[in-house]
């Protein structure tokens, strides 16, 4: 995985006021926010629903194979892949936690904790490749009904910007 160095979150924060200089506070949070710290989140996420998946709950129920020898090689085979994934997976997740604790300070020190809480409660959508806008000032557009995946993507974002909010406002 590709990640972020310390520097290059600073130079990201530099961008981010530099688009806020030149199009305004919102447009500089979709892009430091919205698009570059919400990558880490998910890939956070991500890493931590694979820890899951390798070690589920000891209270969910797992599949009882039609015979107790059936699957024995396949079970045998993948707990030695779960112990040798395990440890480097879990690594990643510590990684991930550095990384998103290090941006938010970053964000924190860049902007002003009113603009971020302004920001996430209009609660923007994220992930979008940040692009500076082509006009100067809001030009009505006709809306188009939603898809599926794009009301599936909008809920999604609702989750994260709450998460956001926590990591931003209550610390």
């Amino acid at each position: 995985m590709n990640f972020p160095e310390p520097l290059q979150i600073k130079e990201y924060c530099e961008e981010a006021l530099e688009i806020t200089d030149r199009y305004g506070v919102y447009e500089g949070l979709s892009f430091l926010i919205g698009q570059k710290f919400y990558a880490i989140l998910r890939q956070l996420r991500d890493a931590q629903n694979q820890v899951k998946y390798l070690y589920p709950n000891s209270s969910q129920k797992t599949r009882q194979s039609p015979s107790p020898f059936a699957d024995k090689t396949m079970r045998l085979n993948y707990s030695l892949t779960i112990r040798e994934n395990y440890g480097a997976l879990l690594e990643n997740v510590k990684l991930l936690e550095k990384m998103r604790d290090n941006f938010v300070a970053e964000i924190k020190e860049a902007f002003e904790i009113t603009d971020i809480a302004d920001y996430l409660s209009s609660y923007p959508r994220l992930g979008l490749a940040w692009d500076a806008p082509l006009y100067e000032g809001d030009i009505p557009q006709k809306a188009s009904p939603f898809s599926a995946q794009e009301v599936l993507a909008e809920i999604q974002d609702v989750f994260f910007v709450e998460k956001m909010k926590k990591l931003f406002l209550n610390s």
